[in-house]
């Protein structure tokens, strides 16, 4: 017989030892998605995607009788990447061989250096933009629709409307930067000229001297690419009485209702819409829309699951790797491939901010 404290240590350390045991034979997959800062709502929303992922295949039963189990990390990468790499690194410390983020480009570009020398894992973004980041490894996949694709929609539609003076209000952050300048290749390409082009820091909260020098050239559409100021710009140009058409990207009805009446009339391209059954799926789990990317966390443990099922095993990873590359899949972003370059291609969508809303534009 035991004494009485050993007997209740010896029970606790079998519950622990079995316990322990099955969270070890979990397929375990990490999230580095932002959840604080502006890009908040768009990690979150990934995040809600994944674990709806997660408790849909674990009813099932599983991958290759494993339950998969997230493991999280913040990227808090709205502005910079800094703190990515070190929530990257403690992932890639757990050994983990799925990564489904980051949110956002100023993660992915901080990250990619380490990344792309990391065979031993495969990446996969929901929603960071910046095409270099897939661009760089076999191993690193992207599920959002490039932003060059709404970017270049964008600039055709302003010049089929007649808009022949552009001005480009972006920022200093490279992914935003970069969008400004595929505007300005396209819209001139069309025949149009760019007035002016303002990359304003990041950070800054009062925006009114690169509005009134954007004002002061005429333009007759600009295109906003500044996510994080994107009101205070609008804000900025209302007072000094704009009245020309604005376009935009990446925006979404969640981010449109929060301020209906700046956002009236503008005209936002964006991928489309997720599946009615994924909608429906979300609404009851989580009780609210699917918000940005919630499609992206969905799809990318959905696929990950898939691709690991139909090799049968996850060794080599280079097997699951090439079933993800050149597998075929429907998900909540509907049916997908990847091209060559690891980025899901699709069309982009018109529409237009109308009552809090946005509404397919009418071609």
């Amino acid at each position: 017989m035991f004494p009485p404290k050993v007997a209740i240590l010896f029970v606790i350390a079998l519950a622990c030892s079995s316990a322990c045991a099955q969270r070890a034979d979990n397929l375990r997959i990490g999230a580095l998605l932002c959840q604080t800062g502006n890009c908040a709502d768009w990690g979150s929303s990934a995040l809600n995607g994944a674990q709806l992922a997660t408790e849909k295949i674990n009813a099932e039963g599983g991958v290759l009788a494993q339950q998969i189990e997230l493991v999280v990390e913040d990227s808090a990468d709205s502005v910079s990447g800094a703190k990515a790499v070190t929530a990257f690194q403690s992932l890639l410390a757990k050994n983990l061989k799925f990564i489904i983020g980051p949110s956002w480009s100023p993660a992915a570009l901080a990250i990619v250096p380490i990344a792309a020398k990391r065979t031993d894992i495969i990446l996969i973004t929901p929603s960071a933009s910046a095409r270099e980041f897939s661009r760089s490894a076999s191993h690193i996949f992207n599920l959002r629709m490039p932003e060059e694709f709404a970017t270049r929609a964008l600039a055709q539609y302003a010049f089929k409307q007649g808009k022949k003076r552009a001005a480009i209000f972006s920022s200093e952050q490279p992914a935003e930067s970069a969008q400004g300048r595929i505007f300005e290749d396209e819209f001139k390409k069309l025949g149009g000229t760019v007035t002016i082009r303002i990359e304003a820091i990041p950070t800054q909260t009062d925006l009114t001297t690169e509005a009134l020098k954007i004002t002061t050239t005429l333009p007759d559409v600009i295109f906003l690419m500044n996510y994080n100021q994107i009101e205070t710009g609008i804000k900025n140009l209302n007072t000094l009485s704009y009245k020309g058409m604005r376009v935009a990207i990446s925006l979404d009805d969640a981010r449109i209702a929060s301020a209906p009446e700046l956002f009236e009339g503008l005209v936002v391209a964006k991928a489309a819409e997720p599946t009615e059954e994924f909608r429906i799926a979300f609404e009851k789990r989580f009780g609210k829309p699917p918000g940005l990317s919630a499609e992206g966390g969905y799809d990318a443990v959905m696929l990950l699951a898939k691709s690991v099922r139909e090799t049968g095993k996850l060794e080599p990873l280079s097997e699951v790797r090439d079933r993800v590359q050149n597998g075929k899949f429907t998900g909540a972003i509907g049916t997908f491939t990847f091209n060559e370059n690891r980025e899901v291609v699709q069309a982009p969508v018109l529409t237009v901010a109308k009552q809090g809303k946005l509404q397919l534009v009418a071609e």
